[in-house]
């Protein structure tokens, strides 16, 4: 992953090299939008890996016939890790806040399912209304994406 960071008349970058933690220096020396872009693309990186894993150990599962496993393995991605890619296209500053502030309690998927519930279709909804391909994808409303996903009383569920 590169990024390329301009002046542009703020502080120089001659101590970026030199730097221990990059994050750190960029956002105490003017540079906090940069930082929180390469820490987006990491946390979506890292989400995305996690996605891919499981659904690929869901296949093999599938592979040996163990299709109960593999069903249990692709509840995580499409629940949880689906649900963190969709906060980073409706605000991923929100969800950088919480992760560098170490509120899990206002960012962990299960406990905003048990008790914020607004707020996972809050998410959905800015990720469909974010979502320029949406016309061409024939993608259903949020209303839908919330029902299929976390409730389990939905008659389509």
């Amino acid at each position: 992953m590169s990024y390329t960071i301009k002046e542009n008349g703020r502080n120089s970058l001659d101590g970026l090299e030199k730097a221990e933690d990059v994050i750190e220096w960029l956002k105490k020396n003017g540079y906090e939008k940069e930082a929180n872009v390469i820490l987006k693309r990491k946390i979506f990186h890292a989400i995305l890996a996690d996605f891919l894993n499981f659904v690929l150990e869901s296949l093999k599962a599938s592979e040996k016939g163990k299709t109960s496993i593999s069903y249990a393995l692709l509840r995580k991605p499409f629940k949880d890790n689906l649900l963190y890619l969709e906060w980073l296209i409706s605000d991923g500053n929100e969800l950088l806040h919480l992760v560098e502030s170490e509120s899990t309690d206002e960012y962990e998927i299960g406990k905003i399912r048990r008790y914020k519930r607004w707020k996972l279709k809050s998410i959905l909804q800015q990720a469909m209304d974010n979502n320029e391909f949406k016309d061409h994808l024939h993608i259903l409303d949020s209303k839908y994406m919330y029902e299929l996903r976390y409730d389990y009383n939905a008659p389509l569920a």
